[in-house]
C-alpha cells in the first residue's frame, strides 16, 4: 500500500482499518480502445479532488487510448461511471461509511455494479485513492521524478474491489533528492514538511519551527538578562550558551507558551509545532530539574513532563494541532513514569547510526 517502502520520520501511528481486497472481474472499463465511462467529480469539488480526476484521465488514456471525459455529478447520467472524491453517490449507496472518520489520507476503493468510487480523507486522501488504483490495477510505475511505466492495455478489466485503507505513519517524509520534487512526491504518498507537493495535489504538513526551537521562542537575547533562572544552571551558573532551558521554571514555561499561541494565531494552517531542544548538551543540572531526571531515570524526564505541560495549554486554542519534541542525544532514553500526551509526538533522531544497514544490525544496538 502506498507504494513506499520507507519512512524516514514516523510521527503519529493510526489504525489499519481494512486492506485491498481482489475477486473476480466486476466489469470492463475499457474495450479495444473505447470506454463509455465517465469520471464524476462533486459540484463543488476541492482543487485536489480535480487533480485526481486529471489524474485519472490523463493515465487511463495514456495506458488504453481512451478518454473519459469528466462531468460534474449533477450533470451524471447511468452508472457507468467512476466517482472520485466526495460525491453524494457514495453517501446514498454506503451511508455507513463515514469519509470523515477514515483517519489522516484514508483511502477508499470500492465498486458497486458497473460504477467505481475513488475516494479518501481531505485533502490528499481521494489523490491517494486514485494513485493506489492506477498502481494496482492499471499497471503504473513512478520510478523517479522524471521516469514512469504506463502499460498499454487496449482492454481494462476492473475487479470487484473492496479497499478501506489509512496509512500507519501518519507524516511521510524520505531524504533523498528526487523526493524533493514536489509532483514525485505526492506520486509516493509523502507529505511531509520538506516535501513541496503543490496545494492542488493536497499540500504537506508544515512543523513551525521544525526542530530546536527553545530559543526560537525565548531568544536569550531578548530575555536572559532579565529572566537567567530561565536558562540552564550548569556547574553552579546560570547560562545560555550552549545551553537549554530550566524545565522546572513555570514562569518560563509560561511565556514560552504564550509566544508558541502567538506562533500558531499567526500560521493556523500548521498542524504541528515543534516544542523542542537546542541542537547541543546542555540540560539544566538546578536541583528541581535534577529531581525531576531522578525520578524519571532519565534527562528525558523533565523535558516530558515541560512539553506535556505545554501541550496541555496549547489543546485549549489549538484542540487540532499535534506537539512534536525530540528524543535526541540525551533524551533519547525514555522516561519510566510519564508519557507524551495525546496530542504529543515524540521524533526520535537515530542520527549517529549507520544507514547502509538496518537499524536492527548489530552496529545499530
Amino acid at each position: 500500500m502506498y507504494g513506499v517502502s520507507g519512512t524516514i520520520i514516523s510521527i503519529a501511528m493510526i489504525a489499519l482499518v481494512g486492506a485491498m481486497a481482489h475477486s473476480e472481474e466486476a466489469f470492463y472499463l475499457v474495450r479495444d480502445g473505447e470506454s463509455a465511462y465517465s469520471i464524476v467529480i462533486r459540484d463543488n469539488a476541492r482543487e485536489p479532488e480535480q487533480t485526481a480526476a486529471r489524474e485519472l484521465q490523463s493515465y487511463l488514456e495514456t495506458a488504453t487510448g481512451a478518454t473519459l471525459p469528466i462531468v460534474h455529478e449533477s450533470d451524471a447520467r447511468g452508472e457507468s461511471n467512476i466517482y472520485v472524491g466526495h460525491v453524494n453517490r457514495f453517501g446514498e449507496l454506503f451511508p455507513d461509511i463515514r469519509l470523515d472518520e477514515l483517519g489522516s489520507d484514508g483511502i477508499i476503493i470500492k465498486t458497486h455494479e458497473n460504477a467505481l468510487f475513488l475516494c479518501g480523507d481531505e485533502p490528499r486522501g481521494t489523490l491517494y485513492a486514485v494513485y493506489e488504483f492506477l498502481e494496482e490495477v492499471v499497471g503504473c510505475r513512478w520510478w523517479t521524478s522524471t521516469e514512469e511505466h504506463v502499460p498499454e492495455r487496449t482492454r481494462l478489466a476492473v475487479p470487484e474491489l473492496d479497499t478501506i485503507y489509512t496509512p500507519p505513519f501518519r507524516y511521510r517524509e524520505l531524504w533523498y533528492h528526487d523526493t524533493f520534487d514536489g509532483l514525485f512526491g505526492a506520486r509516493l504518498r509523502l507529505n511531509g514538511h520538506h516535501h513541496p507537493v503543490p496545494p492542488e495535489y493536497g499540500g504537506h504538513y508544515s512543523i513551525l519551527g521544525w526542530c530546536h526551537t527553545f530559543y526560537s521562542l525565548l531568544p536569550p537575547d531578548t530575555f536572559f538578562e532579565k529572566q537567567p533562572e530561565w536558562y540552564s544552571e550548569i556547574n553552579g551558573e546560570r547560562t545560555w550558551q550552549h545551553a537549554q532551558l530550566c524545565l522546572t521554571n513555570d514562569e518560563m514555561r509560561a511565556e514560552l507558551t504564550r509566544n508558541a499561541l502567538d506562533w500558531l494565531r499567526d500560521n493556523p494552517d500548521a498542524g504541528y509545532i515543534s516544542i523542542s531542544q537546542n541542537d547541543w548538551y546542555g540540560r539544566c543540572e538546578c536541583a528541581e530539574c535534577l529531581a525531576v531526571e531522578k525520578k524519571e531515570g532519565a534527562p528525558s524526564g523533565p523535558l516530558l513532563h515541560f512539553v506535556n505541560a505545554v501541550a496541555e495549554s496549547i489543546e485549549e486554542e489549538f484542540p487540532e494541532v499535534l506537539v512534536e519534541t525530540l528524543a535526541y542525544q540525551y533524551t533519547r532514553q525514555a522516561p519510566e513514569h510519564v508519557r507524551p500526551r495525546h496530542n504529543v509526538l515524540m521524533r526520535l533522531c537515530s542520527i549517529e547510526c549507520s544507514f547502509a544497514e538496518p537499524l536492527t544490525a548489530e552496529v545499530n544496538a
